[in-house]
């Protein structure tokens, strides 16, 4: 992925340049931005010149709001960039809105893929490799072998047998 960023068109040493960004409204980090600086250096510059960062106040929505976003965004980091706030910030209104969220590492991550055991006993039985069984199932052969020992061994524990 390539990142692009936007040519500085402004300079961050001089005070009456970041004063009149801060009179326009500009966050820290938007002066950042178009100085090509980061956040904590533009603050950095704005209390050497003295100035004051705007404080920008977030209006915080409705419990039934923050729900509906929640199920729309699916995850507070994306909800926290729509909302412009930290996620942390937005993971204390989801809690206080009562919104149920998913555990900590539970949200994401790869899919399960169900893997059709007897079918694919059946086909190594009749002498199809693990390769040739997962790419009639559609499934890695890492999978389709792992599934088979699993259903196969008394404790449902994968095997270490790698054969092919």
């Amino acid at each position: 992925m390539m990142v692009v960023v936007p040519a500085p068109t402004g300079d961050i040493a001089d005070r009456d340049w970041v004063a009149s960004r801060l009179a326009a409204g500009d966050t820290v980090a938007a002066i950042g931005l178009q100085a090509g600086v980061t956040r904590q250096t533009a603050g950095t510059w704005i209390k050497r010149h003295g100035l004051s960062a705007n404080k920008r106040t977030h209006q915080r929505p409705s419990p039934a709001v923050l729900a509906a976003d929640y199920e729309r965004f699916g995850s507070i980091r994306s909800m926290a960039t729509e909302y412009e706030i930290s996620p942390a910030q937005m993971r204390v209104w989801l809690a206080e809105a009562q919104v149920k969220m998913s555990a900590p590492g539970t949200s994401g991550g790869r899919p399960r893929v169900v893997v059709d055991v007897a079918q694919a006993t059946k086909l190594r039985a009749d002498g199809l490799t693990w390769k040739q069984i997962a790419t009639h199932l559609g499934v890695g052969y890492e999978t389709v072998r792992r599934a088979v020992n699993n259903a196969a061994s008394p404790e449902g524990s994968a095997s270490t047998s790698r054969s092919h």
